[in-house]
């Protein structure tokens, strides 16, 4: 497996960047575009189209999406630089297209928003909200319309434009103050996420047993990541 990274900057704080990939075994070889993406920075928020990969997440791993994850074409905003007010905030939202065929829809599209709030440095909050939408036999959904989608009134209506394949998750990290991490470690991440596939609006008839999630919403279907990160100088 060969790849290749390549740009350029073609105006003031704009990068044109791409990734070719080889695969060659004993019967074949294969060339491709990995990755092909512009990006254009605006203070501390930077605008992405293109075919590019992004991790949702606190840990190496990822619940929701994984940089192991094939690029794709998307349509990303994100914050480079945290923004300050009352701590430190992080967004990202992206609205992605799948050119696959799948066991579920083929050619779906996907979006997702993550918001990340670090009152003080040695705590920080995540919430993430993402939806599988469109593709082959369902309906597709104009821009103006995602946000009534991302509030899950119509998620487990049958037959309703708005029945996408929900997720949610919510994550915490703990960053261990220098006295309680070991002398050669420079940092020390805990940090656990609970994420669901299914949600349920507070009203919808439902078996009993679910966790609450605040504003009435049930999260099913429960998958969960816990971890520990040390970093040292070296490593």
């Amino acid at each position: 497996l060969f790849l290749a990274d390549g740009g350029l900057s073609p105006w003031k704080n704009a990068e044109l960047h791409y990734t070719l990939r080889q695969d060659i075994n004993g019967r074949y070889a294969r060339s491709g575009l990995q990755k092909a993406y512009l990006k254009q920075q605006a203070g501390k928020f930077s605008l992405t189209f293109g075919k590019d990969s992004e991790h949702i997440g606190p840990g190496r791993q990822a619940l929701l999406l994984s940089q192991n994850a094939a690029p794709f074409l998307m349509l990303r905003v994100k914050t480079e630089r945290p923004l300050d007010w009352h701590g430190k905030w992080d967004i990202v939202a992206l609205n992605g297209w799948l050119f696959e065929e799948r066991r579920d829809r083929d050619n779906p599209r996907i979006f997702i928003g993550r918001l990340g709030w670090a009152p003080v440095p040695l705590f920080a909050l995540g919430l993430t909200r993402a939806s599988e939408y469109g593709g082959e036999g369902r309906p597709d959904l104009n821009p103006w319309e995602i946000p009534y989608m991302l509030w899950g009134a119509e998620e487990n209506s049958s037959t309703g434009k708005y029945n996408t394949d929900g997720y949610l998750s919510y994550d915490l990290s703990v960053n261990m103050p220098q006295a309680l991490r070991p002398a050669a470690a420079k940092s020390f991440k805990v940090y656990y996420e609970r994420a669901c596939t299914d949600l349920a609006a507070s009203w919808q008839k439902e078996d009993s047993g679910h966790y609450y999630f605040p504003f009435g919403i049930k999260m099913q279907l429960n998958a969960y990541l816990a971890g520990a990160v040390i970093e040292t100088e070296r490593h």
